[in-house]
Formats: structure tokens, C-alpha cells, sequence
């Protein structure tokens, strides 16, 4: 096999994900210009929750599809299955990483968190998400998690520069309040 073939290989490669990312372009421009038009007419109010932002240097939608008409679509056979993550943000300081995320309706009892190789793994019912953690530097052991609400904060302590994380598995027990030291 030559140098060149394996040059042609990957321009062809290269080409492929070129026709893919235009495809994937106008897709979404077309779903875009759609949005656009429903919150002109105003005909996007039964089957989603649109909002407009328009501020200094940021102009867009934030869209959110409804599902009160689930058991009308069910029961007519025209729902397709459609998966929706909760809500997951991150965050990173100088001491800690705190992450939030939204799970509604669910007991203590059935979100189990663990820590290892630089990720956090969340089970929770029939969720299941392994969320990488912006650095490796972490004090899996002093990592603590509230529950409340339906949402679930976890807070995970950093270790100075030059000392050397653990490699071992940690599972992070989980409450429903804070402790009086305030973790």
C-alpha cells in the first residue's frame, strides 16, 4: 500500500464529513427558519414554549417542545419515542467543581453517584450518564451530594497542584439536606 492511498483515503474522509456537515447546515437552518416563522404567527403557543431573547450582543430562541398532548398522541399511535437528558451544568473554581442537574420525581434511595478516572457516573432510575470532570485534581473522598427538590447538587473538592489523586472507585453517598458543618 502506498503513501498516496493513504492520502486519498483520508481526502476522501475529508470530503465525506464536508457533505455531511453541509447537509447537517441547512437541516438545521431550515428547522431554525421554522421556529423563526411559528413565533412570528404566533402558532408555536399548544405544542411549545418558545422565548425570545434579544440583549446587547445575544439575539436567539430558547425553545422547549411540550408534551401535555402525550396521552392525545399515544393513544392516536403518532408518538415516536423521544429521549430528553436532564438538565447538566458544570462548574469549576479555584477550590471545588459543582455540578447541578435536574431529576424530578425521584427517592434518594435511587440515584447512586461514583467517582474514578477523572468522571462521575449518575444512576438514577432509568438514567444513566457518565459526565467527564474538568480536571483529575479532585478529593473524591470529601465529595458530598444534596438532594432536594428534584434537583441534585454535588460538590467536589479540588487537591493542590502537587498532589496525586486517588485511583480508586468512590461512591458518594447521597442526602436530602446539609449537615451543620455546611457540606
Amino acid at each position: 500500500m502506498s503513501e498516496d492511498s493513504d492520502f486519498e483515503d483520508f481526502d476522501e474522509f475529508i470530503r465525506e464529513l464536508d457533505v455531511l456537515y453541509r447537509k447537517l447546515s441547512r437541516k438545521l437552518s431550515k428547522q431554525i427558519k421554522e421556529i423563526e416563522k411559528m413565533v412570528e404567527r404566533e402558532t408555536a403557543c399548544e405544542d411549545w414554549d418558545i422565548r425570545t431573547i434579544d440583549r446587547h450582543g445575544v439575539r436567539g430562541f430558547i425553545t422547549k417542545k411540550r408534551f401535555e398532548n402525550l396521552l392525545r398522541d399515544l393513544s392516536k399511535g403518532a408518538f415516536e419515542a423521544e429521549f430528553s437528558e436532564p438538565l447538566i451544568d458544570v462548574f469549576e473554581n479555584k477550590k471545588s467543581i459543582r455540578i447541578y442537574m435536574e431529576l424530578p420525581g425521584l427517592a434518594l434511595e435511587q440515584i447512586e453517584l461514583v467517582i474514578f478516572d477523572g468522571k462521575i457516573e449518575v444512576k438514577a432510575d432509568d438514567f444513566h450518564k457518565i459526565i467527564p470532570l474538568p480536571t483529575r485534581k479532585i478529593d473524591s473522598e470529601k465529595a458530598r451530594a444534596i438532594y432536594k427538590n428534584g434537583i441534585l447538587k454535588i460538590r467536589i473538592p479540588k487537591i493542590g497542584r502537587f498532589a496525586r489523586p486517588k485511583r480508586e472507585k468512590y461512591r458518594i453517598r447521597v442526602v436530602n439536606h446539609k449537615r451543620r458543618d455546611g457540606t
